[in-house]
């Protein structure tokens, strides 16, 4: 199963480290295991991809993660659910 989302570059949580973001992605479940990646790459978005750290499933979302940095561009990304 494939789905598509934005990651937002205005709606991160955070101020220093630890940027969250949690996207509705409906039908995914907190067992699926997404493996995502950019729809579109281009080079500024690469760079910005890069910084998220992590995404965990849950009931109809997946909250992203990044450790260190935040996108500063929206992200369109593609989900592949693998159940």
């Amino acid at each position: 199963t494939y789905y598509t989302a934005t990651l937002a570059a205005n709606s991160w949580s955070g101020t220093t480290s630890n940027f969250t973001q949690t996207v509705t992605v409906d039908g995914i479940t907190a067992t699926d295991h997404p493996i995502i990646d950019l729809s579109e790459p281009t080079a500024s978005n690469l760079d910005s991809w890069s910084y998220v750290s992590k995404a965990e499933s849950g009931n109809n979302s997946i909250t992203f993660t990044c450790f260190s940095y935040m996108p500063t561009v929206d992200l369109g990304i593609i989900i592949a659910v693998v159940k």
